[in-house]
Order: C-alpha cells, then sequence, then structure tokens
C-alpha cells in the first residue's frame, strides 16, 4: 500500500453504526469517492465535511455518505468523474 494511500484512509471517516448492509455498501465505495473528491479538492478537511455534510442535489439531496450507505456509491463514482473532467459544475 502506498503512502499516500495510507494517508487517505487515515484521513476518511469511518462507516457509521447501525445497519450491517449500509455499513458494508459504504465500506464498497468510500475510499474511492475519497480518492476522487481529493483529486477535484485537495483539502482533507472540507472533503471530509462534503462526505458527511454536503447535499448533492442532481443525486436526490443525499449526502455523499448517504448515497454510499444506500448502495448508489456507484453513481457517485460517476457524477465525480464527471467533476473531475469538466463536465458538471
Amino acid at each position: 500500500m502506498t503512502a499516500a494511500r495510507v494517508e487517505v484512509q487515515s484521513q476518511v471517516p469511518g462507516p457509521t453504526q447501525g445497519d450491517p448492509a449500509s455499513t458494508a455498501h459504504e465500506a464498497q465505495y468510500r475510499d474511492r469517492v475519497f480518492r476522487l473528491a481529493l483529486m477535484i479538492d485537495s483539502d482533507i478537511e472540507l472533503v471530509r465535511q462534503w462526505y458527511c455534510d454536503e447535499t448533492i442535489e442532481e443525486l436526490g439531496r443525499l449526502t455523499p455518505r448517504e448515497l454510499c450507505q444506500t448502495g448508489s456509491g456507484g453513481l457517485l463514482v460517476a457524477f465525480l468523474q464527471e467533476v473531475r473532467h469538466g463536465q458538471r459544475g
């Protein structure tokens, strides 16, 4: 594992307690979402706040964490890739 990956993983909020299915869904996408988000904005604190607190209008007004927990992490990854490549604002 690279040092950068270890750094990102140590900064990523862990899964919340609750439904095991939502925890598994979140774990499946959380690291990938964080890596993509950090390519858009390199401030880990802002990315962490965004992941936990900011809703995304185009994705049902859910937070990135909620999207990952509900099994919609793939949609979030696609959204972030579009943002990263300038296809979304």
